[in-house]
């Protein structure tokens, strides 16, 4: 019966943990924001915030071809153009750069399927 109380105390602390773990503003430096692409055609968050250094790793949720295309790719720190052509792929990058970072999927541009990285200092 004694283990009762410490059971219940880990589920607490894990509940705890999992709760600081989550949030798609990237509240942390260095902790990745995710940023995922849907079969409904859009990035999801679309739009994200996040400090210097930290990295946004988008996912691909679906079976249909998407890129990751920066809309300026000369724009310095910005992501390289990635093609995510299957369920699970996975692009990180991380920006060293401050700036507001527009992307698009190529095939799906004109039905809305944009996002944007704004990293702060």
């Amino acid at each position: 019966m004694g283990r009762i109380p410490i059971r219940l105390s880990l589920i607490v602390l894990a509940l705890a943990i999992a709760a600081g773990c989550g949030g798609d503003e990237g509240t942390n430096p260095g902790d990745a924001v995710v940023v995922r692409l849907t079969p409904q055609l859009t990035f999801v968050p679309q739009n994200v915030t996040i400090r210097t250094g930290q990295r946004v790793r988008w996912v691909n949720d679906d079976a249909t071809f998407h890129t990751v295309t920066p809309r300026n790719a000369a724009q310095p720190g910005t992501m390289t153009r990635a093609t995510r052509s299957t369920a699970g792929t996975v692009l990180e990058h991380t920006f060293n750069t401050a700036g507001t970072f527009d992307y698009f999927c190529e095939p799906h541009d004109a039905a809305g399927m944009v996002g944007r990285v704004t990293v702060t200092n």
